[in-house]
């Protein structure tokens, strides 16, 4: 059997622990952006957390990460160059390792109670808490485990022997190895012991962080009734003045037995109306309902089946309308989602509230990409909402996630918040269907006539951080999977609108109420054969 000499030992025990310290040093660098970054998300954020002593802990966080690193870059490098004070260095290191990173769970322990205590985020609740310390606690239990490994090996006698020569006898790390390896005095007693610790970390972390891969997700319940499109557009009446021609004077006989109040043109009611109805012209933007001067097109409660009290066939009689982001690693995934962000969720939802007959959530959820096929078919968000400001940083299993829910009948309504994110955004959508098109979508397309008639003019992109064209992907059955919206329709639906002029905002909620109308509508009729009463 093959043995790797010992003289190799030293470097295969060194260089981890070297570039352990110089990633250590590279991230403790940014730790006070990090903190910066969460005490700006808003005013309330700021003042939960300078309540507590976290501001404190991550000061210290930072200072001893960027020691630990220092030392162990240095351990390492003694280690590799065989030095005599390797081992004692490499001590230090490690325990100085150990302490970084209890440091940095302590944070995040405290960080997560704050923003559920403070109620700072959105369907915040218990689950959610222990989904964000897994997804941000489990690197500092791996590395940890790593030192252990280390520090287990540095504590042996053939590895210190190399350094400088040992007195006789076993040292610790051989007599825990041998420990073990024999299960000690009393091997029932310790095969029973480390059966509970397999237990407990099975039922506390192993089976709890599998579930978050595919998802502890509640199911999603539209409505149930019937209903149909309601269209609204908006007409102005333009009323011309038009010039009266000159009428023309006949010169006859007094007496003669002709009508001299000859009708003309100009009086005749028919041409007002033929004026009034040739002089009517689309203007998006409706707030409640049509103003004076509109006129309706399709009319009923909102839903499909035809007419009813609204709602959907393939719907729940304890459903409601519900608003989900998709969460991913990127910047500003969550722009809009609390108040402290602008309260966009909420203000869509009580725009529908405010426009359909059945029950609508209070707040929007979000849910990780990852998760998407954790659902029951027919009981997945209709559609998932995604933004951002740059980056989309995505595993190829969340990439397989968002391509098999799209498939399966779910819509992705993705809206531009930068430049930077439409770069990425195209990318993603790369990824997700490299054998399907990205497409422009026509202003005329029957995404934007239902329920709101948006006219000639159309959709507003807005901001055209991704340029003025609307895009999307379709599926096989002619069916939208993907909405691009080009200009952050997000900003118009936060508090105060971004300044955005009210006939563009109002467009905005136009928008997003004919997108979401549509991907309800379609993945119920798509995933009808599917669901289980």
């Amino acid at each position: 059997m093959f043995q790797l000499p010992q003289r190799y030992l030293p470097i295969l025990l060194g260089w981890p622990l070297a570039v352990l310290g110089a990633w250590m040093l590279a991230r403790s660098v940014l730790v006070p952006g990090d903190w910066a970054v969460l005490n700006s998300q808003g005013a309330l954020w700021e003042v939960a957390f300078n309540d507590t002593n976290i501001g404190v802990m991550v000061v210290l966080l930072y200072l001893l990460g960027m020691i630990s690193g220092a030392i162990m870059v240095a351990a390492g490098s003694l280690s590799v160059l065989r030095h005599p004070l390797a081992p004692r260095a490499t001590a230090w290191a490690i325990w100085s390792g150990y302490a970084a990173l209890s440091l940095y769970l302590l944070i995040l322990l405290s960080v997560t109670t704050v923003i559920e205590e403070s109620k700072l985020l959105p369907s915040y609740d218990v689950l959610a808490r222990f989904y964000m310390r897994v997804d941000h606690g489990w690197w500092p239990l791996v590395i940890a485990t790593g030192l252990g490994f280390l520090h287990l090996q540095w504590s042996r006698r053939t590895v210190l022997d190399l350094f400088r020569p040992m007195p006789p006898g076993a040292t610790l790390g051989d007599r825990v190895v041998e420990n073990l390896r024999s299960h000690g005095d009393d091997p029932d007693m310790r095969r029973s012991f480390y059966g509970s610790i397999f237990v407990h970390l099975w039922v506390l972390i192993i089976f709890p962080w599998l579930m978050s891969l595919q998802g502890c997700v509640e199911n999603v319940k539209m409505p149930r009734g019937r209903g149909e499109a309601t269209t609204i557009v908006q007409m102005e009446i333009k009323k011309q003045q038009k010039k009266k021609e000159k009428q023309k004077k006949y010169v006859v006989a007094k007496d003669a037995p002709i009508i001299f109040d000859l009708p003309t043109l100009e009086d005749s009611k028919v041409e007002e109306l033929v004026d009034a109805s040739s002089q009517a012209i689309y203007q998006p933007g409706i707030k409640g309902g049509a103003k004076k001067g509109a006129k309706k097109g399709k009319t009923g409660k909102r839903g499909s089946g035809g007419p009813g009290e609204g709602g959907w066939p393939n719907g729940f009689p304890d459903g409601q309308f519900e608003f989900y982001r998709v969460q991913y690693n990127g910047a500003d995934w969550d722009d809009g989602m609390s108040a402290q962000r602008g309260n966009a969720d909420v203000n869509f939802l009580n725009y529908m509230k405010e426009r359909v007959p059945f029950p609508v959530a209070k707040v929007g959820k979000s849910t990780h990409m990852g998760q998407l096929t954790a659902y029951r078919k027919g009981m997945a968000p209709p559609f998932v909402f995604m933004t951002g400001a740059s980056g989309i940083n995505v595993s190829a299993a969340e990439v397989k996630a968002m391509r098999e829910y799209l498939l399966g009948g779910g819509m992705l309504v993705a809206d531009c918040g930068g430049a930077a994110w439409a770069r990425s955004f195209q990318s993603f959508i790369q990824r997700v269907f490299p054998d399907y098109a990205y497409v422009t979508i026509s202003k005329d397309d029957p995404l934007f006539q239902d329920p709101n008639g948006l006219g000639e003019e159309g959709p507003a992109p807005l901001w055209r951080h991704g340029g003025t064209d609307f895009k999307g992907v379709k599926a096989k059955n002619g069916r939208w999977m993907v909405f691009f919206h080009p200009g952050d329709m997000n900003d118009a639906w936060k508090d105060g609108h971004n300044g955005t002029a009210e006939h563009l905002w109002e467009n905005a909620f136009m928008v997003g109420d004919n997108v979401t109308y549509y991907a309800v509508t379609h993945y119920l009729e798509e995933t009808a054969k599917d669901q289980k009463r």
